[in-house]
């Protein structure tokens, strides 16, 4: 019970009302500090993976005598026969990595996630290069 030299609405209730304000705002001030360090912590572990590298330029054409060994090698390690000529060869950086059989669509290809993309365009191409030829004797 306040005194009576403290009467309702004295400074010293003042002074409290005041103290439990500032006590208040502070504990306000510190949460969102909090939430906003879990929200900053939050966004980075959804972040995106970081990008992939860029993707290396693919090289298409017409497979040729000296493309003979590096087919052989391909089929071994497929444990296939190197496919039907005409082929069309796939290479990333310079070098063969999937060819093609114009003749049957038979494939045969390195064993890489990169190999798995250059088929798919071979296929494409293939099937581009085939349709061409068809209508070019009718």
């Amino acid at each position: 019970m306040p005194s009576a030299s403290e009467a309702p609405g004295s400074r010293q209730d003042r002074c409290n009302a005041m103290l439990s304000a500032h006590y208040h705002i502070e504990m306000a001030r510190l949460r969102h500090a909090e939430l906003e360090q879990s929200a900053r912590r939050y966004r980075a572990s959804r972040r995106e993976p970081p990008p992939l590298p860029a993707a290396q330029p693919v090289t298409m054409r017409i497979g040729t005598l000296p493309d003979g060994a590096a087919l052989e090698q391909m089929a071994k390690r497929k444990l296939r026969r190197p496919p039907l000529a005409p082929l069309l060869i796939g290479e990333l950086a310079g070098r063969p990595v999937a060819a093609v059989s114009l003749m049957n669509g038979a494939i045969v290809a390195e064993r890489q996630d990169a190999a798995e993309d250059v088929v798919a365009l071979l296929r494409l191409r293939a099937l581009q290069l085939r349709r061409g030829h068809s209508r070019a004797g009718r």
